[in-house]
């Protein structure tokens, strides 16, 4: 178990808490109070857990994944098959 390097305690593994507060964080809809309502912890100790190593890695890789969705998705939806496809994608930015 990994030890918290100001106090010497041991830091405990991310529990169910954590994980709901990660995704409420990536989703980027509720402020910091909201979410921290919502998961039960007061707001201090939503700002500890960002500090913490284990949290922000866990709350990178879940932005990583709704990134790489989000562009996946994107490129899908963009993808420009036919003729009317094209002449869509240039009516709707504006150039035809």
């Amino acid at each position: 178990m990994a030890r918290n390097s100001k106090r010497g305690r041991p830091v405990s593994p991310l529990d169910e808490r954590h994980y709901q507060a990660i995704a409420l964080l990536a989703d980027g809809r509720m402020n910091y109070s909201d979410i921290a309502d919502s998961v039960g912890v007061t707001r201090r100790t939503l700002q500890r857990w960002r500090q913490r190593k284990d949290f922000d890695r866990e709350l990178r890789k879940v932005n990583a994944k709704l990134v790489n969705e989000w562009r996946r998705t994107s490129r899908e939806r963009m993808r420009l098959r036919t003729a009317q496809d094209m002449t869509w994608y240039f009516n709707a930015i504006g150039t035809l």
